[in-house]
């Protein structure tokens, strides 16, 4: 991105990204992604909060990613509750979030997962197939609500994003999204 900004300095030097979502059954987004200008019915974005991007140390520049840091304590659960975590980023303090727009899941630590799925009632943790492995899995007739808050604006999540239909063996249930992936950058306490 540093290159197309610096190659014409006449353009604005933002982005934005339209995630797509082809299941949803009254809004079809295709997903867009834009370079200096904004997706038409979307102006409003341009009156949001300017996010900065955050630099995590790594031993390799190839392994920068677009990364932002949530509020403290930036998670609410599905319950309304703020889950209270920690990290080993930026003092402790806040979670650095790492913006991904090629990947379908949500990657959190275990205790995070835990802490959104396990206040479900009958959500399990468990391995599933293709390739997801562990994850939670429930009832899809449970509505899971989760926010993040980004620079003290409360972004929530639709719920359409917090869970995906699966069928294994006959079995039709859903997995979270927001899958346990096993780092140690955050923890629940």
């Amino acid at each position: 991105m540093d290159r197309i900004f610096l190659s014409d300095t006449s353009t604005p030097n933002y982005i934005t990204t339209l995630l797509g979502r082809s299941d949803d059954p009254t809004d079809l987004y295709p997903g867009d992604i834009t370079i200096g200008e904004v997706i038409p019915g979307f102006e409003n974005v341009m009156q949001m909060p300017k996010i900065p991007v955050a630099e995590v140390s790594v031993r390799e520049q190839s392994d920068q990613h677009w990364q932002i840091l949530l509020d403290k304590n930036g998670i609410t659960g599905p319950d309304g509750k703020v889950i209270n975590t920690t990290s080993i980023v930026d003092g402790g303090n806040r979670l650095n979030a790492v913006l991904d727009t090629g990947f379908s899941l949500t990657q959190v630590p275990r205790q995070l997962a835990d802490a959104i799925y396990g206040r479900i009632p009958g959500a399990t943790f468990g391995a599933v197939g293709r390739g997801v492995g562990e994850t939670w899995r429930f009832p899809c007739d449970v509505e899971v609500n989760l926010t993040f808050t980004i620079g003290g604006v409360k972004y929530p999540i639709h719920p359409l994003d917090t869970s995906l239909d699966w069928s294994e063996n006959g079995t039709d249930f859903c997995i979270g999204s927001v899958s346990a992936f096993f780092y140690t950058l955050a923890r629940v306490v």
